[in-house]
């Protein structure tokens, strides 16, 4: 693992500042690391974050940066496209890396960032941002711990309502050339890395993804093509024999960024609850003999405290201490494959084996 002088401070680079304006303030508020540059194609709010978070370097081009900063770590908050280039660019300099999910357009170029960075020796980090949360890591707990037995049935929901408006304006995730895939990569990957974790690997899928406004408006009064879905149905069979069932959407109005997991098992359930003042898991042990719901809250974190840094502040922790991060690349290998999967699904019209 390429080693960094723990006694000082890491060096970091942040690439990208749509995203990346959160690790900015992450990596900021951190007492092992500092910010030693910004690189975004939009100068004027890259100076302005830079002014703000006294950051002393601005650019607009990545390789300059790289060539010319002394840095430590980079990370890559870009448009999918851009990861893949982004991050071989870094590890060939030695660099560790924290980037955005998914890792990549699909899972060949997954395939071949593990293998390079196993090689350089990096500390390579995904930034699958709800494993953090407090909440999540009582469900694993308690998973570890056996509450629930054998998982049959997973129920994933991931749903925001920002493009349920027709009119609202194309951007990048509404392309597959840029994206890899729509909502089903946006969202999806955060609650199937999490039923990863919880579960185990994906077996195979069923998928059904759908285009539902085929045109956005773009910024300068030309339409776009929307060929990236705007949501996604997918059944799913887990290598442990659980079936599970994937809901995501960017057109669900009324719903701001719900996010839940069900698990279901034969000596209890566990509900995975966080939404907008929401931030909780709910138990279920009994049978309900047909009268009402039979869970109860058996944990509650505070939802106006942030932990979306928290896998940030990891890896720093983790580069720093000379160990390896999770989640990694690999897990970011592993959801990839199950995305390019739900893809060829829907093409095809089947269900697809991992």
């Amino acid at each position: 693992m390429t080693s960094v002088d723990a006694s000082r401070r890491l060096r970091v680079a942040i690439v990208g500042l749509g995203m990346g304006e959160l690790m900015l303030d992450t990596v900021s508020a951190s007492p092992r690391a500092f910010v030693s540059a910004l690189c975004d194609a939009r100068e004027a709010h890259a100076r302005s974050l830079a002014e703000r978070f006294r950051v002393p370097a601005v650019y607009t081009d990545y390789d300059e940066m790289l060539a010319t900063e002394e840095l430590d770590a980079v990370c890559i908050c870009t448009p999918n496209r851009l990861h893949a280039p982004m991050v071989r660019a870094a590890i060939g300099r030695g660099l560790h890396v924290m980037c955005e999910k998914p890792l990549t357009l699909d899972s060949g170029e997954a395939r071949a960032l593990v293998a390079a960075a196993r090689a350089a020796g990096i500390t390579h980090g995904i930034n699958f941002s709800n494993r953090s949360n407090p909440a999540a890591q009582y469900v694993l707990t308690q998973l570890e711990a056996g509450v629930c037995g054998r998982i049959r049935e997973v129920h994933l929901t991931y749903l925001q309502d920002w493009l349920s408006d027709p009119e609202a304006g194309y951007s990048w995730r509404n392309s597959r050339a840029e994206s890899g895939s729509g909502v089903l990569g946006d969202l999806g990957s955060h609650v199937l890395d999490l039923s990863r974790i919880f579960v185990g690997e994906v077996a195979a899928v069923s998928a059904q993804l759908a285009v539902v406004t085929p045109e956005r408006p773009r910024a300068d009064g030309t339409m776009g093509v929307v060929d990236a879905d705007d949501l996604a149905h997918v059944h799913l069979r887990y290598v442990t024999g659980a079936y599970g069932l994937l809901r995501v959407s960017r057109i669900a109005r009324g719903r701001c960024d719900v996010r839940r997991v069900e698990l279901f098992g034969d000596r209890a359930s566990l509900v995975l609850e966080v939404d907008a003042g929401i931030n909780r898991v709910l138990r279920a042990d009994a049978m309900t003999g047909w009268r009402a719901d039979g869970f109860r809250e058996v944990y509650a974190y505070d939802p106006a405290i942030s932990t979306w840094g928290g896998n940030t502040a990891a890896w720093i922790d983790a580069v720093l201490d000379r160990r390896p991060m999770s989640p990694d690349f690999e897990d970011g290998l592993r959801c990839q494959e199950i995305l390019d999967a739900a893809v060829r699904s829907d093409e095809e019209r089947r269900w697809i084996d991992l």
